[in-house]
């Protein structure tokens, strides 16, 4: 009886096996499921955030709004202006980039556009327009700076009230804008009255709308802090699946082993199942010999027929069972066939699965490590640019002081021909007027008054005087204690240089007094003018100093000690060069320390005609 249960043993071995790959079927289904949620991750992660930002105020409305502010202001020199050169003041040049393409299809007043680039203030120079964001982090007072006296629109986004010259702000899709027209009317510029209409008028309006700006930026940086944590709870999740594949593909190989092994147990299977049919071929070669056997007995031993048969019907039933089992080994081997094709199938798939798995690692980590890599060199990228320009604003701020002391010092041009050639040579000036000044009464209010209080009473005026004479086309030389001493017609020559010195001295009355009807400290001006040839030219090694020297300048000196307070008294030279533009009172003869007797005048005011024209 054993030896007839014995073939189906194998079946039931491969029973077991197929359990086990049942169990095989069902882990590779979840590890299917895992790396399709590792795929979704992967496009919230990297995709998603992008999807938040799309929808902003763009560089293209941005473009397009600067552009259609420019078509409602008209420069003082429209006409002469061929070309509309708009500047952009920016870090980068993606605003830049934006205006080129837009500039190429658009116009400002039917003139065409060109776009430039500047990426620190010094730099900006010839454009009719420049426009800055508050989001870079340049200082609108120091652009507006740059700029003054030069014709420059300066248009601005998003900086406080009356900062700027035109200045607009995005706030719910809606564009609102401020004009500072002080600043306008001083460069020359004009709008249109229903552009100026539209403009925000309060300093009030402007904050109001500024802060629900703020408070919108504020909410939408919240947001973005939203989205920063929710990425990193979605990374820390993608680090966790990662590991969790990981687990998975150890696992994979763990059953491809086991599957291996289960190959091994079935050839080994195989093997038995052959030896069994060489055994069973045996036995019916046996019995047919037995039955031969018996044949020859049948003829010699007649009573042992009944027993001979019985053998024979029990043979019989052997060779059926034989038979029986043979119909067996043929039905496992169908089954072990279909099982083996199965088993070449799973490890086709499994080997297509670790190489899928394996192409995708190596592609994240590609990724991974050139955004690691793009991302430190771009950071190290912007801190060199960032110490490079700070170190360009620091040599152009130490620059620019000393130019501006030497300004202080010398007169422009003899300032300019010492940068250049690093000396200057004395020059005669002979058509020059000289301007001589002190105040009456200064020694005794010098003595009454603090020190610091006098320096800064002295500052105060000298400084009014200095723009004065800079307004007049005159250039201060020199103070000594409260005398003034001032020229026109030097270094650089003027026809009208004694009109413009007696302005400048009647300028500097009118200024005083309306200084005295407001200031607890009076003073009273003595001024005399003189006009004639002099030399100047730089005195000193160490210290330098430009200085004037010439028997004028004593002249004009005579002339403020003889003049009186409040009144500008000037010379025969003077008067000869002036008596058709301004009445003058006729003082006569007066003696001169080492002149003898001089023409003296007293300046009345300008001729009547002259009023008119100006």
């Amino acid at each position: 009886m054993s030896r007839i249960i014995y073939p189906f043993e194998p079946i039931r071995a491969m029973q077991g096996k197929h359990n086990e790959t049942s169990h095989y079927q069902r882990d590779k289904c979840f590890f299917m499921q895992k790396m399709l949620l590792f795929f979704k991750l992967i496009f919230f992660v990297f995709l998603y955030p992008t999807a938040i930002y799309s929808q902003s105020y763009t560089n293209t409305d941005r473009a397009n709004y600067i552009i259609d502010i420019a078509q409602y202001v008209t420069w003082k020199n429209a006409r002469a202006i061929e070309t509309y050169k708009i500047g952009v003041l920016d870090m980068d040049s993606v605003l830049f980039n934006e205006f080129q393409s837009i500039a190429q299809t658009r116009n400002i007043q039917e003139k065409p556009i060109e776009v430039y680039f500047f990426n620190n203030i010094p730099d900006i120079r010839d454009v009719e327009i420049i426009f800055v964001n508050r989001n870079t982090g340049f200082d609108i007072d120091l652009v507006y700076q740059q700029i003054k006296g030069k014709g420059i629109l300066l248009i601005s986004e998003n900086f406080p009230f009356h900062k700027s010259m035109i200045n607009f702000i995005v706030y719910e899709n809606r564009k609102r804008f401020e004009i500072n027209q002080n600043r306008m009317q001083e460069e020359g510029f004009r709008t249109t009255v229903t552009f100026a209409a539209l403009a925000v008028m309060s300093e009030l309006d402007w904050h109001s709308i500024y802060k629900e700006t703020e408070r919108e930026l504020y909410e939408q940086k919240e947001k973005v802090e939203q989205q920063k944590l929710l990425i990193e709870e979605q990374q820390a999740i993608l680090s966790n699946l990662t590991e969790e594949v990981e687990v998975q593909r150890t696992r994979l190989i763990n059953y491809i082993e086991e599957i291996e092994l289960l190959e091994e147990e079935t050839e080994a299977q195989k093997q038995s199942l052959n030896n069994l049919q060489l055994l069973n071929k045996s036995r019916e070669r046996a019995l047919k010999e037995k039955e031969r056997v018996l044949a020859g007995l049948n003829m010699q031993v007649s009573s042992k027929e009944i027993e001979i048969e019985e053998q024979h019907l029990i043979l019989e039933q052997k060779i059926a069972d034989i038979n029986k089992q043979n119909e067996l080994i043929t039905e496992q081997d169908a089954v072990l066939n279909q099982q083996l094709k199965k088993l070449q199938m799973q490890n086709i798939i499994i080997n297509l699965a670790i190489v899928l798995i394996l192409v995708f690692i190596g592609l994240v980590y590609f990724i991974y490590r050139n955004y690691r890599i793009k991302k430190l060199g771009n950071i190290r990228l912007a801190e060199k640019n960032k110490e490079i320009l700070k170190q360009k604003e620091i040599i152009q701020i130490e620059k620019d002081k000393s130019d501006k002391l030497l300004l202080n010092i010398l007169p422009m041009k003899v300032a300019e021909d010492l940068k250049l050639k690093g000396f200057t040579e004395p020059e005669e000036f002979k058509n020059v007027s000289i301007f001589f000044s002190d105040f009456a009464g200064f020694t005794e209010k010098s003595s009454k008054l603090e020190p610091r209080v006098l320096i800064e009473e002295l500052n105060d005026l000298y400084t009014a005087f200095d723009n004065i004479m800079q307004d007049n086309k005159c250039e201060r030389i020199k103070t000594i204690g409260d005398a003034y001493l001032a020229v026109c017609g030097l270094p650089t020559a003027n026809a009208d240089h004694a009109q413009h010195l007696v302005n400048a001295a009647q300028d500097i009355v009118e200024y005083l007094e309306n200084r005295n009807k407001t200031t607890e400290i009076q003073w009273h001006i003595r001024i005399g003018i003189n006009s004639g040839k002099v030399v100047g030219g730089i005195v000193g090694v160490k210290k330098f100093i430009y200085d004037i020297f010439g028997d004028t300048i004593n002249v004009a000196s005579r002339m403020e000690s003889n003049s009186e307070s409040m009144r500008i008294n000037v010379s025969e030279n003077t008067y000869s060069l002036l008596t058709d533009k301004f009445e003058f009172e006729k003082r006569g003869q007066i003696f001169v320390k080492g002149k003898g007797y001089q023409n003296m005048y007293f300046i009345l005011g300008k001729k009547a005609f002259e009023n008119a024209m100006n």
